[in-house]
């Protein structure tokens, strides 16, 4: 691949990737009020701007620079790849955390919790080997430092895991009526695995040549593209036309062969009439402020109003429909 065709592709990712992190925080603001209100997955994923953006730049500058500019960059790069990898399956995690209910998912809350600690302990161990087999002070002595085949060989092996365990495994999971969104992740989760493990094949099979930058610049985008696109799939649906989303509605699903509908993820602050079999959790909705860690959830006043049209009658009015936290279940209107 020629240093030409590199930059264009590798600015059209940092353009696509930047371009989706901005939408997830235009629809935060929506769903939130205030960008004071963000949550701990949407600010990790702001301070990904800038690794993001230091990684494509010096992408670019290993496919340009000669043996003793490559290896400082190469470094800094490997470096970057494996905290830009981490950061995004931490958003995923705590998205993961929040989305499955305290009272309904005991057994995918500890899923979650014994991957984060695979998660870490991979990374510990990912970067231990990086500082043993190259270290900063002798990387001119030290052929590793060009070829980092030790080290390729821990991230293929660790990265695939946590790779599969965070993005794929958990996908047929995901509490969302909309089976088009759940086969995009599942297709990007699943070609996010494998550009990871054609770049550290590459490395290992031709550690001289500059394909494998193509595939480094390609995972990351991908892993940043499935952590955001829930919430860019919810803004398209929340400004969509109505008969967009009455279609959407049509052809949504109840999992698990229940009559309950799941709770959304995300989805916007329009509720149909069947979601008023299921009062909201607010552990499990993405535009809620409040993540039950444990103990009893903060009592909230919910109010939807929804057209009705009476029996006899040609005329569409509308009802309120009120519950609070504490009731069993939702009011019959006056």
């Amino acid at each position: 691949m020629d240093t030409h065709s590199l930059a264009i592709q590798s600015w059209a990712f940092y353009a696509l990737a930047i371009s989706i992190i901005f939408a997830r925080l235009i629809f935060r603001r929506i769903m939130l009020k205030s960008f004071a209100d963000l949550q701990a997955d949407d600010w990790i994923m702001v301070s990904l701007l800038l690794p993001f953006t230091a990684f494509i730049v010096l992408t670019n500058l290993v496919s340009n620079s000669s043996t003793q500019q490559q290896r400082t960059h190469r470094y800094v790069l490997e470096e970057l790849q494996l905290v830009i990898t981490c950061f995004v399956k931490v958003c995923l995690l705590i998205l993961y955390w929040r989305i499955f209910p305290v009272a309904f998912s005991i057994l995918r809350r500890r899923y979650v919790q014994i991957v984060s600690a695979i998660c870490v302990i991979s990374f510990l161990i990912i970067q231990i080997s990086l500082l043993s087999w190259c270290q900063p002070a002798h990387m001119e002595d030290n052929p590793h430092c060009l070829t980092y085949h030790n080290h390729t060989i821990v991230s293929l092996t660790l990265s695939t895991l946590t790779t599969f365990l965070v993005l794929i495994l958990p996908t047929p999971f995901i509490p969302t009526p909309r089976r088009f969104l759940l086969a995009i992740l599942t297709a990007t989760g699943t070609l996010t695995l494998v550009f990871g493990i054609f770049a550290r094949c590459l490395v290992l099979t031709a550690p001289d040549s500059r394909t494998y930058l193509f595939f480094y610049i390609t995972e990351p985008t991908l892993l940043i593209i499935f952590a955001n696109l829930p919430f860019l799939a919810s803004l398209v649906v929340s400004t969509a036309p109505a008969r967009i989303r009455e279609f959407g509605r049509s052809i949504s699903f109840l999992r698990d062969g229940g009559d309950t509908p799941l709770s959304p993820w995300p989805r916007s602050r329009r509720a149909s009439v069947p979601s008023l079999r299921m009062p909201p959790l607010g552990a499990s909705l993405l535009e809620s402020t409040t993540t039950v860690m444990g103990g009893e959830p903060e009592r909230k006043e919910w109010t939807i109003t929804t057209p009705v049209t009476r029996p006899g009658s040609v005329k569409s009015g509308f009802e309120t429909w009120k519950r609070s936290s504490s009731n069993a279940g939702w009011p019959l209107p006056g």
